[in-house]
């Protein structure tokens, strides 16, 4: 059987219309396949007290850009503030601040100067700080007379410890580290209920934990005056 062109036939152009997308195609139809697109809603989420002190914190830091006045706009107040021991262009300060709930943090900060870099750790604390750190110097003391800090070991020798009273859905803790073959450090650590971690560490220099110290005055005089 051979193909004839001659006997091939085809309509007039405009006898088929131009059609595009889902033209064609009954309303009914039209709507299923490309719906008109909804209106926009805006929804308003309120977070828990506990997850803002837990978690959101830790992305924004309460008082940025507020620091040298002290309050922000918010009302978050800036109660008193300590400088640890440097070393070189490395600065650490730790920050009393106070949230509009009168909930009490403590900010742990450390910056490289010339590079810029800053790391940052927020901690929600209870009045019974004062009394434990209070423990933790005595032991503290003991442990350096001891001479653990002077160990030249592979392996981390832990040192004292202490607990912050943290939130329901976290646990904050300070404690003193010797590192393998290296110096001393103060680590603050933060955990979560899924066991997630996040740690803030400088090494610690001679003084240090007079100046940690130094906090639990501040510290008191806010849960006195909120009490």
């Amino acid at each position: 059987m051979s193909f004839r062109e001659d006997q091939l036939r085809t309509p007039w152009p405009h006898a088929i219309p131009i059609t595009e997308d889902i033209d064609g195609y009954s309303e009914v139809v039209q709507q299923l396949l490309k719906p008109d697109s909804p209106d926009a809603v805006e929804i308003s989420v309120p977070f828990p007290d506990e997850y803002l002190r837990a978690h959101a914190l830790e992305v924004v830091p309460p008082l940025r850009g507020y620091y040298d006045s002290g309050t922000s706009p918010d009302g978050w107040q800036k109660i008193s503030s300590i400088s640890l021991h440097g070393k070189g262009t490395e600065r650490a300060w730790v920050n009393v601040i106070q949230a509009p709930s009168d909930h009490v943090f403590l900010e742990f900060w450390k910056k490289d100067i010339d590079k810029g870099n800053s790391s940052y750790l927020i901690c929600h604390i209870g009045e019974e700080l004062p009394d434990r750190f209070e423990q933790f110097m005595d032991s503290a003391q003991t442990w350096f007379k001891r001479g653990y800090s002077n160990e030249n070991s592979n392996q981390w020798v832990s040192g004292p410890s202490i607990s912050f009273r943290g939130t329901s859905l976290c646990e904050s803790w300070l404690s003193l580290a010797k590192t393998p073959r290296g110096p001393v450090r103060i680590i603050i650590g933060r955990k979560d209920l899924k066991g997630n971690t996040r740690t803030w560490s400088v090494p610690y220099r001679k003084g240090d934990l007079s100046r940690l110290a130094a906090l639990r005055h501040p510290v008191k005089q806010v849960f006195s005056e909120t009490g």
